[in-house]
């Protein structure tokens, strides 16, 4: 089966990696190919749902558990199609986020895919595509990272230089 791994130093907690990842209801908002997202189930431990990507031309919808150990991981598995019907090219999809403290509050995070195709035959194509698809998740959480937490640190870095100051 095709897959992808990446790893990259972010200046972000695990803590801050791990709750963008596990806020899947924000995916269609930046995650590439995200049409929509259905939480069916949630709690602490597992959230359940049903994800529609739009890979070219074609549509379809998956059943995803997604497992969280809270600040270290997510796993995305069982993505399977939504019902036999669907005959699409996509037979899986399952991803796997990892995230480990670093010096000066930073994280390292790993960021692996595989997918597996009906067609056995269609897989190198899917490889080739595979490294360009993965690039673009991890981007894609990296900038909603810097989008979410540098407003947040320029806040932070404002309240300690406006505290104290006298007023004009």
């Amino acid at each position: 089966m095709p897959s992808f791994k990446e790893k990259r130093l972010v200046p972000y907690t695990p803590q801050q990696m791990y709750q963008l990842v596990a806020d899947v209801k924000a995916y269609p908002e930046f995650v590439p190919w995200c049409k929509a997202l259905d939480v069916t189930k949630e709690s602490h431990k597992a959230i359940e749902a049903q994800m529609t990507l739009v890979l070219a031309s074609y549509e379809t919808t998956f059943a995803s558990c997604v497992v969280l150990t809270p600040h270290e991981r997510i796993e995305i598995k069982n993505a399977t199609p939504q019902n036999d019907e669907d005959i699409g090219p996509l037979r899986s999809l399952e991803s796997v986020w990892t995230f480990r403290p670093c010096k000066d509050g930073q994280c390292e995070i790993v960021f692996s895919i595989t997918a597996e195709l009906r067609n056995s035959l269609l897989h190198p194509f899917l490889a080739m595509a595979m490294d360009k698809a993965g690039d673009e998740m991890v981007k894609a959480f990296e900038e909603r990272a810097a989008n979410c937490y540098s407003q947040t640190k320029k806040n932070d870095l404002t309240k300690n230089v406006s505290h104290g100051e006298p007023s004009s």
